[in-house]
């Protein structure tokens, strides 16, 4: 007889580019809503700052997005 195994881990790949084109502008709640509408994100944290913005840029390059993979 044969036996295999196999152990392989798959991962999503999460468009980070998209997100960050998608945020541009919206707030944390929007954020948080929409990103919890993909099953393959766990959580979110939206950290703004300094602390009295309220919203993402609306220039690209000052979005930073970091993705934690776990």
């Amino acid at each position: 007889g044969l036996k295999v195994k196999i152990e392989k881990t798959l991962a999503y790949r999460i468009d980070l580019e998209k997100i960050k084109k998608e945020v541009i502008g919206k707030d944390e709640v929007w954020i948080k809503s929409h990103l919890a509408e993909n099953p393959n994100i766990k959580e979110v944290q939206v950290d703004f700052w300094p602390f009295w913005v309220k919203k993402v840029p609306r220039i690209e390059k000052k979005v930073k997005i970091k993705l934690d993979i776990i």
